[in-house]
């Protein structure tokens, strides 16, 4: 009886350090919007109103959004967009995907 109940308190444990992880990661995740951060999908509409399209990868670096897109001319460019106004403040050609 003893062992069952230290396996089933460990596996409880368990349960509730993965609930604490995921509820940390949505607060994370909450507080960045909260201060002003657009969400990836609205940074990836603000460049396509921009005149890019393919807008297929996307990450943070430097406190600034790096978006992979192909620009008006179909070349490949990785781009600098802030992530309050999703406006591109930076462009260079994406050497990985020459055309």
């Amino acid at each position: 009886m003893t062992k069952f109940n230290i396996k089933h308190t460990r596996s409880l444990g368990l349960g509730r350090l993965a609930v604490v992880s995921v509820v940390s990661a949505l607060l994370l995740s909450t507080a960045a919007y909260a201060g002003g951060m657009m969400s990836q999908d609205q940074i990836a509409q603000k460049v396509l109103e921009q005149g890019y399209s393919k807008v297929n990868r996307m990450e943070m670096e430097d406190g600034m959004y790096e978006v992979k897109a192909t620009d008006k001319d179909g070349k490949r460019v990785k781009l600098n967009v802030d992530p309050k106004t999703g406006k591109v403040v930076g462009m260079h050609k994406d050497s990985m995907f020459s055309n």
